[in-house]
C-alpha cells in the first residue's frame, strides 16, 4: 500500500519537468555574468584647507542595474599634483592653495572629482606704531595710528584689539585709543600690543619744552614785544581756561592804529624737528581779520610766515599753522606773533607750541610763489629782493586762507645765482652786484621749485655828484623836514624799526660839502615825526604842497610817496604815485597835498613813506611842505 501511494507522486513531478518547467530542471543551462556599465566618485567636490585630506569613494553600476562600492584596483591621478596629490586609497592631500581634478580608474571606466585648496589664513606677522618719532610739549598731544603686517605681506589698520602702554607714565600718558599725552619733560617708549596675535610694536616719546611758548604761562625765556607803535594789553588769564590751563587774554584795540607783537626768545631755539606752531584761540566775537605768524621777533622778521585772516568763533578751537620748511628753522628767535586792529575785540591763546604732526594733519607744500619781478643792482649797493608776495601753498584743510601762508621770507627758500661771477644772492634775499651783467636768481623749497623770474641786471655804481639847486619857497611859507635852505623841524627818525626788509640809510651822504640822505630802499622805508615825540607832528592845515628832489640810479617803476595823518587815533594814509622818476640827475617833485589819495586831514602829520615797486636807490634832500 505504501510503495503504491508513492507512484503517483513521483509520476507527477516527472510530468511536470517535461513541460512547464523544463528549463529549470535542466542542469546543462547556467545565467549570464553581470558587468561593469560606469562608476563615479564621491564627493565630486570637495574644498580643502593646506594639509587638508579628503578620502574619495568610488562606485561601480552593472550590467543587472546593481551598484556597489568598489575598494579595489582603482587608480587614482591628479591633473595638478603640486595642488592635490591622491594615495592609492583615494585619499587627497591638500599640498597647496589652488584647483585640481582627481581622475578614477577600474577597468577601463573613469569618474573625476574636483579638488579646490583654499589658500592659508593670513596671520599676524608684526605691527607698527605711527608716526615715529614723537616729540612734543607739555601738554601736547599725539593721536597714534597702528598698522598690521600679515603673513601674506598686506597690511590693515587696527582700530581696535589693541592695547597701549608707557614705560614711564609720569613722561607721557597713552589712552586706550592710542593718544598720547605730554605730561612733563623727559623719554617714554609707548608699546602696542595686538590681542589675538601677542605682536608688540614700540614706538619712542620725547617731551621737551624747546617748542612751547604759552602753555598754562609762558615758557621759559620767553618774552612778549610789542610792534612798534602797537597798543597791547596781554595777560594771563587764570578765568578763562581750556583743557585745564590758563589763556593768553589779548585785547584788540579799538582805537589808535592796531595791537601787535611778537612771542620771542633772546637764545635761539632749534626748531627743525617740529612741523607746525599750533594752538588753541577763541574770540569776544567772531572774527576773521586776526593775523598770525611765526619767525617775526618784533625787530627782525627773517623768518616770517603768516596767516592773514584767522577765522575765530566764540569757542575754543585748535589751529594748526604749517612751518613752510622745517629744515631751515634750526635757529628760531621769533615764535609766534599776532597783529590787528583797531577791531575792538578780545583774543584767548592756549597751549601755543610747536608740535610734530603727521603729514595727514599739517599737510604737505604743493606750491610756491616769491615774484620779484625785475631788478637791477648798482655794483657796491647790494639789493634787496622784497618777499612781500611769497606764498607757500598746503594741502591742509584745516589752514585758514584756503591753504595758504602768506610773507613768506627767503629764509625758508633755498637761494642760487646762476652767474656768481655777475651777481651773488644771500640766505635773505640780498643781491650784490660783483660784475655788469645779468643773473637769474631762482628760489625752491621743500623740493618745490618757485616759478621763474626775470634776470637780474648789474650795471656799474654811480652817485651824485651834484646836490639840486636851493629852494626859493619863502621860509616864512615853509614847514622843512630836511634842508639846508631853512630851520628844520625836530624828526623822530629818518628810518623807523618798521621799514621794510634791509633798506638801509646813509646819513648825511655829503657830496661836495653838501648833505643828503641816500636811501637803498627795499619796498618801503618810513620816517617819523610825532609819534613819540609829540612836539614833532607837523599840522600842515594850511600848505597847500609838499617838495622833495630825489637823485636815483636805478628807478623803481614807480616811486610812491606817502603822508600819514593821525588825528582821531584812526590813521588816513594819503598816497600820490610818482611814477618812474628820470635816471641820474635830480628831479624835484612838487607836489599838490590835495593830490595825496586819502589824505582827509592834514593837521596832525606823523609819517613819511618813500615807497618802491621794486629795489632801488634814491639820494633825497629839500624835503618840506609849503603854502
Amino acid at each position: 500500500m505504501r510503495f503504491t501511494s508513492l507512484v503517483p507522486r513521483f509520476a507527477f513531478a516527472l510530468a511536470a519537468c517535461g513541460s512547464v518547467l523544463l528549463s529549470a530542471c535542466d542542469s546543462s543551462t547556467t545565467p549570464a555574468a553581470k558587468t561593469l556599465s560606469s562608476i563615479t566618485v564621491s564627493p565630486s567636490s570637495a574644498t580643502l584647507a593646506i594639509g587638508g585630506t579628503q578620502a574619495l569613494t568610488v562606485t561601480g553600476s552593472y550590467s543587472d542595474n546593481s551598484s556597489a562600492a568598489i575598494a579595489s584596483g582603482v587608480t587614482f591621478t591628479s591633473s595638478a599634483p603640486s595642488i592635490a596629490t591622491p594615495s592609492s586609497a583615494g585619499v587627497v592631500t591638500a599640498v597647496a592653495a589652488g584647483s585640481a581634478t582627481i581622475t578614477a580608474t577600474v577597468s577601463g571606466k573613469s569618474a573625476t572629482a574636483s579638488i579646490t585648496v583654499s589658500p592659508p589664513v593670513p596671520t599676524m606677522s608684526s605691527i607698527a606704531i605711527t608716526p615715529t618719532p614723537v616729540t612734543l610739549s607739555v601738554g601736547a598731544t599725539q593721536q597714534l595710528t597702528v598698522t598690521g603686517t600679515l603673513s601674506d605681506a598686506t597690511t590693515q589698520a587696527l582700530t581696535s584689539g589693541v592695547t597701549f602702554g608707557s614705560s614711564t607714565a609720569t613722561v607721557a600718558s597713552v589712552s586706550a585709543s592710542g593718544l598720547v599725552t605730554a605730561i612733563a619733560l623727559g623719554t617714554t617708549t609707548i608699546t602696542a600690543t595686538h590681542t589675538a596675535s601677542g605682536k608688540t610694536g614700540t614706538l619712542a616719546v620725547t617731551v621737551n619744552a624747546n617748542g612751547q611758548i604759552f602753555v598754562d604761562d609762558y615758557s621759559t625765556g620767553v618774552s612778549f614785544v610789542d610792534f612798534g607803535g602797537a597798543a597791547n594789553a596781554v595777560t594771563v588769564d587764570a578765568a578763562t581756561p581750556n583743557n585745564g590751563r590758563k589763556s593768553l587774554k589779548i585785547v584788540i584795540t579799538g582805537s589808535g592804529a592796531y595791537s601787535g607783537g611778537a612771542f620771542a626768545v633772546s637764545t635761539a631755539r632749534d626748531l627743525s624737528s617740529f612741523n607746525a606752531v599750533t594752538f588753541w584761540a577763541k574770540a569776544s566775537v567772531a572774527k576773521s581779520s586776526l593775523k598770525v605768524g611765526l619767525g617775526n621777533t618784533g625787530t627782525s622778521d627773517k623768518y616770517a610766515a603768516e596767516v592773514t585772516s584767522l577765522p575765530l568763533t566764540t569757542t575754543f578751537t585748535k589751529f594748526v599753522i604749517p612751518m613752510p620748511n622745517p629744515a631751515k628753522f634750526t635757529a628760531a628767535n621769533g615764535l609766534f606773533h599776532f597783529a590787528d586792529g583797531p577791531n575792538n575785540y578780545t583774543i584767548w591763546i592756549n597751549d601755543l607750541q610747536y608740535e610734530k604732526l603727521p603729514v595727514a594733519q599739517v599737510g604737505a607744500p604743493t606750491a610756491a610763489a616769491a615774484p620779484w619781478g625785475a631788478t637791477t643792482v648798482t655794483m657796491g649797493t647790494p639789493v634787496q629782493l622784497a618777499f612781500g608776495n611769497n606764498t607757500v601753498s598746503f594741502a591742509a584743510p584745516a589752514l585758514p586762507d584756503g591753504g595758504k601762508l602768506s610773507n613768506v621770507s627767503w629764509r625758508w627758500f633755498t637761494l642760487t645765482s646762476s652767474n656768481p661771477a655777475v651777481a651773488t644772492v644771500d640766505a635773505d634775499g640780498l643781491v650784490t652786484g660783483v660784475a655788469p651783467g645779468t643773473a637769474t636768481i631762482s628760489a625752491s623749497i621743500g623740493g618745490i621749485t618757485v616759478a621763474a623770474n626775470p634776470a637780474i641786471t648789474v650795471v656799474a655804481g654811480s652817485a651824485p655828484t651834484t646836490f639840486p639847486a636851493a629852494p626859493t619857497v619863502a621860509a616864512a611859507n615853509v614847514l622843512s623836514l630836511f634842508s639846508s635852505s631853512y630851520t628844520n623841524r625836530g624828526v623822530d627818525t629818518w628810518q623807523t624799526s618798521w621799514s621794510a626788509g634791509n633798506s638801509a640809510l646813509v646819513d648825511p651822504f655829503v657830496i661836495a660839502g653838501h648833505n643828503v640822505k641816500k636811501y637803498s630802499l627795499f619796498n618801503f622805508v618810513g620816517i617819523e615825526f610825532g609819534t613819540n615825540v609829540p612836539a614833532n607832528i607837523v599840522d600842515a592845515s594850511t600848505m597847500t604842497h609838499f617838495h622833495v628832489d630825489v637823485w636815483t640810479p636805478n628807478p623803481s617803476s614807480n616811486l610812491e610817496i606817502q603822508l600819514v595823518n593821525d588825528a582821531t587815533g584812526t590813521a588816513a594814509v594819503g598816497k600820490f604815485q610818482a611814477g618812474a622818476l628820470a635816471s641820474g640827475s635830480w628831479v624835484s617833485l612838487e607836489i599838490p597835498l590835495a593830490s595825496f589819495a586819502g589824505l582827509s586831514a592834514k593837521n596832525k602829520l606823523q609819517q613819511l613813506l618813500f615807497v618802491g615797486t621794486s629795489p632801488t636807490i634814491i639820494y633825497v634832500d629839500n624835503i618840506y611842505f609849503h603854502k
